[in-house]
């Protein structure tokens, strides 16, 4: 009996025993565990602070680039505004005369986009003042030479009227068709240096009477009227007038109106002031020159006025051959649209 008790008291010592060893394995095992979970959640830490870390060098980099280009962006922009600044009131006359007539175009690439629209803008209005003024429809053409109290010519200007029984729309296709051509004969040679869709510019050689002419154009669409608008400058930086050249200046615009589907008005007029040389503006025998006149030996006046007969004469010439040559592509133009609506018929 006493032996029994023995067995089992040391069985139970043993249990009790192996029951301490497996609980400190279990607790050690635990506790590796929770170290394990610990310097997991520490690695994930890290790796969490390295990204948020990575995240804020790019946007420090990003934010350091981005106001640099604003920086540069300001420095441009007060550039472009000095010198379009300085433009203007280079441009603006203190006499009180149309204060496009002695802009200059600059060198600038970015500051000419702006003058561009800027000198063509001014016409425009300018134009549409002097439309809502002008109510006749009658066919019609004249020159007025603009002269001085001692006949020097200070310039002149022509204008004509007259209807096309042609829808408006068409008309004003076919007229800047001709504008934006560029013209090549033996003594007569343009160059387009910019051409957009309601814009464009050319310098014009004439070798007959030594001029080179810097044609600004720009079209404007309304609701029942398109008007072309042109500006002959007098100076560009990018193309300075040479000692032997003759440069024309003014303004003018083209109205083409509808009077109904059919019916188109058609005005025009063109303001033309004294041609300059590197000198200065011709002198009127210079003038009488240019129109092929024989300047009076002792009357201004007589040679001012054969300069005036000879440039109607001129400008009437001109206007037959611009007439016929808008009829030729209005009738061109109206084939094709005939033949176009038989195809889809």
């Amino acid at each position: 009996m006493e032996a029994r008790r023995q067995y089992e008291c040391d069985r139970k010592r043993r249990y009790r025993a192996e029951q301490r060893s497996n609980k400190k394995h279990l607790t050690a095992e635990a506790d590796l565990l929770q170290e394990l979970e610990w310097l997991g959640r520490q690695l994930i830490q890290r790796k969490g602070n390295r990204e948020w870390l990575r995240r804020c060098a790019q946007d420090c980099c990003a934010s350091v680039a981005n106001n640099r280009t604003l920086r540069d962006q300001v420095r441009r922009y007060n550039h472009l505004t000095q010198t379009l600044h300085n433009w203007v009131h280079t441009s603006m006359t203190l006499s009180g005369a149309s204060p496009w007539l002695h802009s200059t175009l600059i060198a600038d690439p970015v500051a000419r986009q702006y003058g561009y629209r800027w000198l063509t803008d001014r016409v425009f209005h300018s134009a549409l003042a002097a439309h809502a003024t002008t109510g006749s429809i009658d066919d019609m053409a004249r020159v007025t030479v603009h002269a001085n109290a001692d006949c020097e010519i200070a310039g002149m200007k022509t204008w004509c009227q007259h209807t096309i029984l042609v829808p408006y729309t068409r008309v004003a296709s076919c007229l800047w068709d001709t504008f934006t051509q560029d013209d090549r004969s033996p003594m007569r040679h343009a160059k387009t240096l910019v051409s957009e869709s309601d814009l464009f510019y050319k310098r014009v050689y004439d070798k007959l009477h030594g001029t080179n002419s810097c044609l600004l154009m720009r079209r404007y669409n309304l609701p029942t009227r398109i008007v072309f608008v042109r500006v002959f400058l007098r100076d560009d930086d990018c193309f300075p007038l040479l000692p032997h050249e003759l440069r024309p200046h003014g303004f003018g615009w083209t109205a083409i109106e509808k009077i109904t589907d059919d019916v188109t008005l058609y005005r025009s007029t063109v303001t033309h002031h004294a041609p300059v040389t590197t000198q200065g503006a011709i002198s009127l025998d210079q003038t009488a020159a240019v129109f092929g006149v024989e300047p009076h030996p002792t009357s201004p006046a007589t040679t001012l006025a054969r300069i005036e007969t000879n440039c109607l004469r001129n400008f009437l010439t001109m206007r037959e051959h611009t007439t016929r040559e808008l009829q030729r592509r209005l009738q061109r133009a109206t084939t094709a649209s005939d033949e176009a609506a038989s195809m889809l018929m």
